[in-house]
């Protein structure tokens, strides 16, 4: 078991790696480059620490970690909190595909191993100003008038939704509809998964593992849900837009009763009631728009106060 390393500077890097000396070659490097440096030896602790402070910069040595480690890398870019950052690949050199499986597996990029440490400071140091550019201000989303963003997995959608609700007049009703909205984009759009395969799976006690198994299908490895935020004097907009063939969205926007009893095929509806003064599909049903008057706005939602 690892942790983190107590170097007191920014920005901070996760290194991922079940090898001591790789992890410690690379943790007293970047140490000595001037960033913080987080330490894990496994997938499970590095989900763990990004909970805790969510880094800028993911160093992963798949060579330390067997057959499974392009796995590792698909399951931390699925299931990291927000937005994954850049991830860097460590591979052996005899690796002819390992760009390849990278990709598929969501890293950013790759260096082939033993490691040209001036090299990897170059590429870290780009990839870095480069996240940057599309990430300044996320920590502010009230200062936000127009913000784009990309999500793959369930965690992201929800996680992203509580963000984007701090923007609007009552977060709690916003949060619902833009996490039913942004996990629909995901489930279906990224994952293929039907309505009636939703129901049948819920059925089967199996809805996990098949979730798990299509995230890992390399066809979905680069499938995202993108966010385009805009803000004015008079309303807020969210134009989401998923990569999938699209559904019939007009039998969602009110409460079936043949469907009361399921477990789920009611959120679009109570999102158009509960949390959006409009949402309007596009005719296929893979792009949405969600729009939120402003208080001060005629025609604005009256809305349950956050408690």
């Amino acid at each position: 078991m690892s942790g983190a390393a107590s170097f007191q500077k920014e920005p901070l890097i996760l290194v991922v790696a079940n090898d001591l000396q790789s992890r410690g070659d690379m943790s007293r490097f970047l140490a000595g480059n001037g960033f913080t440096v987080l330490e894990a030896d496994s997938c499970g602790e590095a989900l763990a620490l990004c909970a805790e402070g969510a880094p800028e910069l993911i160093l992963l040595d798949i060579s330390t970690l067997g057959s499974d480690g392009f796995k590792v890398c698909a399951r931390l870019s699925r299931e990291f909190p927000v937005t994954p950052p850049p991830i860097i690949l460590f591979v052996d050199a005899e690796d002819g595909q390992a760009q390849e499986k990278a990709n598929q597996a969501g890293a950013r990029t790759i260096i082939q191993k033993p490691v040209s440490w001036e090299g990897l400071n170059q590429k870290i140091r780009f990839l870095l100003k480069e996240n940057h550019k599309t990430t300044e201000n996320h920590e502010y989303p009230e200062k936000w008038d127009e913000a784009h963003f990309s999500i793959r997995s369930v965690e992201e959608a929800r996680a992203l939704a509580k963000k984007l609700a701090k923007l609007c007049p009552n977060p709690v009703t916003a949060a619902i509809g833009l996490a039913e909205l942004l996990v629909n984009g995901v489930e279906h759009g990224c994952l293929g998964i039907t309505y009636e395969e939703k129901t049948r799976l819920h059925e089967q006690n199996a809805w996990d593992t098949e979730l798990e198994r299509r995230f890992a299908l390399p066809e979905n490895s680069q499938k995202r849900v993108t966010i385009q935020m805009r803000r004015t004097p008079s309303e807020i907009s969210f134009h989401i837009q998923d990569p999938g063939v699209g559904f019939d969205w007009k039998s969602y926007l009110k409460i079936d009763p043949g469907r009361v009893l399921h477990k789920h095929g009611r959120g679009i509806a109570v999102a158009r009631s509960l949390s959006f003064d409009g949402m309007e599909y596009s005719e296929s049903g893979n792009k949405v728009t969600a729009v939120i008057f402003l208080e001060d706005q005629p025609g604005a939602k009256e809305r349950p106060t956050t408690p």
